[in-house]
């Protein structure tokens, strides 16, 4: 059977030199406990200049003496069980088991309900030194503190650090799952509390979080949500993911004139005029988001919004090959306005560095409105093979032929310095 130790921790203040020191004032006749040792009980003191912050100090020594022993108590239940699993290597094992165990259970707050309310006894004198003159309050607390309700701690305590844990793998389930930058720096500085409670793994593994969590909010794809001749729809895309976001950008046009700017479920709506816009301007916007304390910037150019077309692009274009690295797979997400299905047909690109690429007979069909992950799949000939060794501002321009099902009349959607990235 184990062995429970049950060890008490207790804080005793002696006077120096009784003969140089007059008691002054007191509370009433001095108890036998007090600089004494009492079973079930901690007796604590404190001294100040004022009798409330002697009081202070010494309900302040309590805490600290009941944290100590349930500390002092995990810690030796700890050993023990090491003691009986690991055959010799307990030494190796405790080397990183350290007197943090007492900062932990400080910081997990079950203690604070400790007050003077619920002491057994209290007593306090009033000293003056005769040689100096000085006058100091000294304030005794009895309180019970028994092997049981320690036991009650300690359990209370590893219940709570459970779920400390818990949550902190319940906040890591979650980075693949928010809605918004608002949930997901929420979960940032949740997470940066918490590191500083847990320990060992759980401190490993919730500073690992934040990191994702970091990257993430860093992430974030300023993206075209909708469009038409006078309006773009921009907002934050993670993985072709909407996130939303309260937080209103900045934008600024190179000619067009802002006429509104309104909040949408994902995004804002902009509308605008560009009748003081030259035939040879790019009327560009620029998009910057305040993210993390870091500014997310984007150039969105609107000359393939002169038409009403019924598809545009989300996102960036992505450029990677098949496993076998004989097809090019060119992803990108298309949003679809209208409620009929659309067939894309054909796809041009111009890059920078590499000759016109054009693909026909695609034959992709885009079922619904709404925005839709596309891989369209190409041979990987020559010319496309050039695209991995393309350069200058990595955007891309172009087209995407499209008509309803069956009809022999196509629409076309320019691609105007779209933004792209090649992996492979």
């Amino acid at each position: 059977m184990r062995k429970f130790t049950f060890i008490l921790l207790t804080l005793l203040i002696s006077y120096p030199a009784l003969s140089q020191f007059k008691v002054i004032d007191k509370s009433g006749k001095k108890p036998k406990w007090v600089n004494s040792v009492k079973e079930d009980f901690l007796i604590a003191t404190g001294s100040g200049s004022t009798i409330d912050q002697a009081k202070a100090i010494a309900l302040n020594n309590v805490r600290e003496q009941i944290v100590n022993s349930v500390a002092q108590n995990i810690k030796s239940n700890t050993i023990h069980n090491l003691s009986e699993t690991t055959d010799g290597k307990v030494m190796s094992v405790l080397s990183s088991f350290s007197s943090e165990t007492k900062t932990k259970t400080g910081k997990v707050g079950f203690l604070s309900g400790i007050s003077l309310s619920k002491a057994e006894d209290y007593y306090w004198e009033k000293i003056r030194n005769k040689r100096t003159k000085d006058e100091k309050y000294y304030y005794h607390i009895l309180y019970p503190f028994s092997r049981l309700e320690m036991n009650r701690l300690v359990e209370e305590y590893k219940e709570k650090e459970k779920a400390i844990r818990d949550r902190i793998d319940e906040i890591a389930g979650m980075i693949n799952s928010f809605d918004s930058v608002e949930e997901a720096s929420g979960y940032l500085a949740e997470l940066n509390k918490l590191k500083d409670i847990v320990e060992d793994l759980d401190k490993d593994k919730a500073i690992l979080t934040i990191q994702k969590y970091k990257n993430v909010l860093s992430s974030f794809e300023i993206a075209t949500l909708n469009m038409g001749k006078d309006y773009i729809e921009i907002g934050l895309l993670l993985d072709g993911r909407n996130i939303a976001y309260r937080k209103s950008p900045k934008i600024k046009f190179s000619c067009s004139k802002v006429i509104t700017k309104a909040k949408t479920k994902y995004g804002w709506k902009i509308k605008y005029d560009s009748e003081e816009c030259y035939e040879d301007d790019e009327n560009k916007l620029a998009v910057n988001y305040l993210i993390n304390n870091k500014w997310n910037k984007t150039d969105f150019y609107l000359g393939q919004t002169t038409d009403e077309s019924q598809l545009f692009l989300s996102g960036r274009v992505k450029i990677s090959t098949t496993e076998t690295k004989d097809s090019l797979v060119i992803s990108c997400i298309v949003g679809s306005k209208g409620r009929e299905p659309v067939l894309i047909k054909g796809l041009s690109l111009e890059v920078e560095g590499v000759p016109t690429l054009d693909w026909k007979n695609l034959n992709i069909t885009i079922d619904e409105k709404g925005t839709h992950f596309v891989d369209i799949t190409v041979p990987l000939d020559e010319k496309a093979e050039l695209l991995k060794y393309a350069g200058g501002d990595m955007v891309l321009n172009g087209k995407l032929v499209y008509s309803k099902p069956g009809a022999t009349a196509s629409k076309i959607y320019n691609i105007y310095k779209y933004p792209y990235e090649v992996n492979w």
